[in-house]
């Protein structure tokens, strides 16, 4: 923890599942494949678990993370990760999933994000959301 902002780095020892596009049935049911509606639940849990006090309303927020995917079994993967997923579907999900454990009020607040994804033998998500932004006001 840094004492002169109170910024605080967080890490969740989950695989990164990116946010899919929404399915829909014959029959006009919208429905989130179940592989990430399993993640979604999981890091919901997970946030809950952390106890990040709530990010205050009607302040532009910005969120740092590093999303660390899980290395192939075959070659020699190193650095950052450049295939599939999305970074901006992975961003979606940690977005949804702040949103939903009630640490934002609405994820349309983070007005500032920087964001990665490298190669790891343990993948996880760290990540920082403040409102310490270097946007001009």
């Amino acid at each position: 923890m840094d004492s002169t902002n109170n910024i605080m780095m967080y890490y969740l020892k989950l695989d990164p599942v990116a946010c899919p596009r929404p399915r829909v049935t014959s029959n006009g049911f919208v429905y989130y494949p179940a592989k990430y509606t399993q993640f979604k639940n999981r890091l919901k849990e997970e946030l809950i678990k952390l106890d990040i006090e709530p990010m205050p309303e009607g302040k532009p927020l910005s969120l740092m993370v590093r999303f660390s995917m899980p290395k192939p079994k075959r070659g020699n993967y190193i650095g950052y990760h450049y295939k599939k997923p999305d970074l901006d579907n992975l961003i979606k999900s940690l977005c949804d999933g702040l949103e939903s454990a009630g640490i934002v009020k609405n994820d349309s607040q983070i007005a500032h994000i920087e964001a990665y994804k490298s190669y790891s033998e343990a993948p996880n998500i760290i990540f920082q959301i403040s409102t310490k932004s270097p946007c001009p006001e």
